[in-house]
């Protein structure tokens, strides 16, 4: 579903951003 990619791309950027801080 639509919502099943959304959250996928939220975790995704939230794993980049917490990168890019570190």
């Amino acid at each position: 579903y639509l919502e099943l990619r959304f959250n996928h791309v939220v975790r995704l950027l939230g794993s980049i951003i917490f990168l890019i801080k570190m």
